[in-house]
């Protein structure tokens, strides 16, 4: 360790004085000097020496003093640096203190752990000899599901020999299912022709044995018209023109309101309605024999208040006659026939008050028999069913 103090060997040294020089008994020079002069300059130059080395002397002092400042100075560092030095290595010791605990802490856990560790693979071993058995059981369970599966395998077989066996007797029987379809599509087919025929052979029994029945209408009163509404006078003519005679007849007529070309596509369906009541409606006194023609007298008329709305709307009167008779034949009664026919009222072509010509019927004014025409209409006309 360098001295805290080192000034103070510095200055205990004692500076060495330089003895003063002797005379020197020497011969004179050969210019023989004056011995005066010579004593001058020896003693100047001593003393310029003494003055040299006492400025050599200071500045060695002061680097002497320049020097202890710098070791005191490195000395200050080396101790400051000792005392971190020391501070670091207690932190060290310290730390080594506590991780030495800790590490024997970690020791008597890893020898805790160890003791499980043993225990897991004791309780390991234990479990590799409990699987050894299960293996073995499975290796047995598996012999065992080999032979099964063998087993199975040539039920199998044997099955699929069946199902082929069964395969070929069925389609044994699906041929002889589709020669048994032939047939019965070839009765089929004659049962039809036959049925055909006999549907045939009974139209053309039922058209030569059928009754045929059609009428004849003709006005017979006038045309008047009153409080309440159109009346008109007919006489009905019923003629059989076919093999048996018509049962079960029924006849309904009506004066239907305006026959203009707007209202007179809805004549069929009134036509039909019309029918559907002779089937249900009124029934004629007698049967309609072959030959013999009959006569009954029928009133038709139209409602006021459809008198009244042509005559705001034309001041003229236009009428339908449409009439059905429904009738059964004695061969089979559960078949109606129908004859139907739709007639135009109308009247003579005369000179109206303007003097032109005209045939409009203009109410309330009567119309007499001779002026009234009652025509089929060209469109529906007489319908024979």
């Amino acid at each position: 360790m360098p001295d805290d103090k080192p000034g103070e060997k510095v200055a205990a040294q004692p500076v060495q004085s330089i003895p003063k020089p002797q005379p020197v008994s020497s011969p004179p020079p050969p210019n023989s000097p004056d011995a005066k002069n010579t004593k001058t300059v020896s003693e100047q130059r001593v003393e310029a020496e003494i003055h040299d080395i006492g400025d050599r002397i200071k500045k060695a002092e002061k680097w002497m003093i320049w020097l202890t400042g710098a070791i005191v100075f490195l000395t200050a560092g080396m101790l400051i640096v000792g005392i971190l030095q020391w501070i670091v290595i207690r932190g060290q010791l310290h730390e080594m203190k506590s991780g030495g605990a800790d590490t024997h802490e970690l020791a008597v856990q890893a020898k805790t752990q160890s003791e499980q560790t043993k225990a897991l693979a004791e309780s390991a071993g234990h479990q590799a000899d409990a699987s050894k058995t299960i293996a073995d059981q499975a290796k047995a369970q598996t012999e065992k599901m080999g032979e099964s599966l063998s087993k199975t395998d040539k039920l199998i077989l044997q099955a699929t020999e069946q199902a082929k066996a069964t395969n070929r007797l069925a389609t044994a029987a699906g041929d002889q299912v589709a020669k048994l379809d032939a047939q019965v599509s070839e009765t089929h087919a004659l049962a039809k022709a036959a049925a055909d025929q006999s549907a045939t052979s009974y139209r053309a029994l039922t058209a030569n044995q059928r009754p045929w029945v059609y009428f004849e209408t003709k006005i017979s009163c006038p045309l008047t018209f009153d409080e309440s509404g159109a009346h008109l006078c007919l006489d009905v003519t019923f003629r059989n023109l076919g093999g048996s005679t018509a049962v079960g007849a029924g006849f309904e007529i009506e004066m239907y309101r305006d026959p203009t070309p707007q209202v007179r596509k809805f004549l069929s369906p009134e036509t039909n309605r019309l029918c559907q009541q002779a089937r249900n409606g009124t029934l004629l006194s007698n049967a309609i024999f072959v030959g013999v023609p009959r006569t009954e007298r029928w009133v038709v008329g139209t409602p006021a208040a459809e008198v009244e709305r042509q005559r705001a709307t034309t001041g003229l009167f236009f009428t339908q006659i449409i009439a059905c008779v429904a009738y059964r034949s004695p061969v089979d009664d559960t078949v109606f026939f129908e004859t139907s026919s739709n007639m135009s009222l109308t009247r003579e072509r005369y000179i109206d008050d303007k003097g032109r010509p005209s045939a409009a019927i203009i109410p309330p004014n009567s119309v007499a028999i001779k002026d009234l025409i009652l025509f089929q209409d060209p469109a529906l006309g007489l319908s024979v069913k």
